[in-house]
């Protein structure tokens, strides 16, 4: 025996060669038809993650949302709390001077007494007011030491009753600028 090398044409007749090729068009025509149903599906199941995503992006928001106003609210009542405090001993002042006056005792230091209250009360008001008082949307440039001066006077009290002991050294003039932040940025 000889052997010949034959090539794969002259192996397959013509009509061997023609469904030859006929099946391999067809076999490629379905993994195309696979590949865009593959394609398709892999395409839903990306928008109904992003559906899924963008759902739970707003629900985050909510909660962050009502979770900052609850905060806020919070925090409104303990300040309102410690402002009620700190008020409270001035008109005391006040109102124990104003009674004296009526009596008729020490008439000048009585009235130096109520109007020391008044500045003192007066000063907390507005401490208060500054510090609720909402930023723009502008860089805010703020003296940082006095600042925190301002609220150890605000507060200060309301630390030491709590047990709280804090040890200040705090300098005028020193600047910090604030650029303002809202969560729906």
């Amino acid at each position: 025996y000889k052997l010949e090398k034959i090539s794969l044409r002259e192996r397959l007749n013509e009509t061997t060669f023609k469904w030859a090729t006929a099946t391999l068009v067809v076999i490629l025509f379905i993994i195309m038809l696979l590949w865009v149903y593959t394609m398709r599906l892999s395409r839903k199941k990306v928008e109904q993650n992003y559906t899924m995503l963008e759902k739970s992006k707003r629900e985050l928001e909510t909660a962050t949302s009502q979770l900052v106003r609850t905060e806020k609210l919070a925090v409104l009542g303990t300040i309102a709390s410690a402002v009620a405090h700190q008020l409270n001993s001035p008109l005391g002042a006040i109102l124990n001077s104003a009674q004296r006056l009526k009596s008729g005792d020490n008439i000048e230091d009585n009235v130096n007494l109520i109007e020391k209250a008044a500045i003192r009360s007066k000063k907390i008001v507005e401490r208060f007011l500054i510090a609720s008082r909402p930023a723009d949307d502008k860089e805010l440039r703020t003296d940082l030491g006095a600042a925190l001066n301002e609220f150890w006077e605000l507060f200060g009290h309301q630390f030491e009753i709590s047990g709280i002991k804090i040890k200040q050294k705090i300098e005028e003039n020193v600047f910090l600028k604030i650029k303002p932040m809202y969560f729906n940025e």
